[in-house]
């Protein structure tokens, strides 16, 4: 059986306010690219993975972005 990666990216962000007040924290832009996706191409590509997220409003852009992957 092959290990699955759990990315939680589901915490409060206080301590970056105001920039996180509109958008999550793994959704910044990290130069040209969002943070998960940085996140995300650095874990072996055969392995499975998976990202627990909030479910509240903020986290729909998020979740959007990560199921057109």
């Amino acid at each position: 059986m092959q290990p699955l990666i759990l990315i939680v990216a589901a915490g409060e962000v206080k301590r970056l306010y105001p920039i996180t007040k509109d958008v999550p924290k793994p959704f910044l832009d990290i130069g040209r690219k969002k943070l998960i996706d940085l996140v995300l191409e650095a874990l072996p590509k055969d392995m499975e993975k998976a990202v627990l997220l909030k479910r509240d409003k903020k986290f729909r852009q998020l979740e959007t972005h990560l199921r057109q992957e």
